[in-house]
């Protein structure tokens, strides 16, 4: 069975909430490629996602770009540097997948709004727990799984994330790289080609010019799983 769509920090807001919080920020719009963030950036903003896919992207001491995460509709970034003051300059970027479009609010505006709004704080500390058992479970994947099977999980979690129903066929086109996935992953560009050759030799997934066609998530789901 495909494991849930997990929620949102909007989703996780009383309408009463979400609305207060739309309401302090200013509306943004990105093509693809455009950046919300740049890392070593200043400034205390905080952005929700409204439509679209963004990229999280830190540059290693060698000068590589590595990809630590995605986010989508719902989903905020930026929020850790409102909130602790001693941040110096942004830690990562966030760099638009797809066209984008965003709700950007001042920091001030949005500890204000956590201080007067505690079922949001609340919301909020569970989108932490959340991403932190995210985090947890891909490191044990990362130590147990081979890279088909993590893979295949990834795609499974995104086909989750970025269709209500995705039991029947679903076409993940976030314009991602192979390189993007092996940053989500953990491992070389190399891997990551072998993986993806092994997925369409097994006939789980079709990929195209930056799109992953899966033919039937269970299926993938269950070799995940084997």
């Amino acid at each position: 069975m495909t494991p849930s769509r997990s929620a949102t920090f909007v989703q996780r807001l009383s309408d009463d909430d979400r609305n207060a919080l739309l309401a302090l920020g200013r509306t943004r719009q990105l093509a693809r490629s455009g950046h919300l963030l740049r890392e070593g950036w200043q400034g205390r903003e905080v952005v929700l996602i409204t439509t679209g896919w963004a990229k999280i992207v830190a540059v290693t001491p060698a000068g590589e770009e590595v990809v630590l995460g995605l986010r989508g509709p719902g989903d905020l970034v930026g929020e850790l540097a409102a909130l602790d003051e001693t941040a110096d300059g942004r830690s990562a970027s966030v760099q638009a997948l797809t066209p984008l479009r965003a709700v950007v609010i001042t920091g001030d505006a949005f500890v204000t709004f956590l201080q007067t709004h505690p079922s949001a704080s609340l919301a909020l500390l569970r989108e932490f727990i959340s991403r932190l058992r995210e985090a947890s479970s891909r490191a044990v994947r990362h130590g147990t799984l081979d890279v088909q099977r993590h893979l295949a999980r990834l795609l499974v979690e995104l086909a989750g994330r970025t269709h209500d129903d995705p039991t029947d066929q679903v076409v993940i086109d976030l314009g991602l790289t192979q390189a993007d996935v092996a940053g989500l992953l953990s491992c070389s560009l190399d891997s990551v080609a072998k993986a993806l050759a092994t997925l369409r030799a097994e006939g789980l997934i079709i990929t195209g010019r930056r799109t992953i066609t899966i033919p039937s998530t269970d299926r993938l789901n269950r070799f995940a799983d084997r």
